[in-house]
């Protein structure tokens, strides 16, 4: 599923994408509604924003910042893509 929702992204989507797979990855689900709400959420980020999610979109990078427990915050808050932790 995850990976049919990852084709043609800006950065910032496909934050949205790799935090849903690394969600899958910690046990937690996450329903196509949600990961397409991101990635419609971040379809008009500034370049600014951009430029910043270029570094959170790799897999190694997302999760030197965010834990499983982060994950599961954000979802449970509605959430599904950020540009780092707090």
């Amino acid at each position: 599923l995850v990976v049919l929702l990852g084709a043609c992204n800006n950065p910032c989507q496909a934050v949205c994408v790799e935090m849903a797979r690394y969600a899958d990855e910690c046990g937690l689900a996450v329903s196509k509604d949600s990961i397409l709400l991101c990635k419609e959420s971040q379809a008009e980020a500034t370049e600014a924003e951009l430029e910043s999610c270029a570094g959170w979109s790799d897999p190694n990078s997302l999760r030197e910042w965010w834990t499983c427990e982060d994950l599961a915050e954000n979802y449970a808050d509605g959430g599904g893509a950020a540009t780092g932790s707090d």
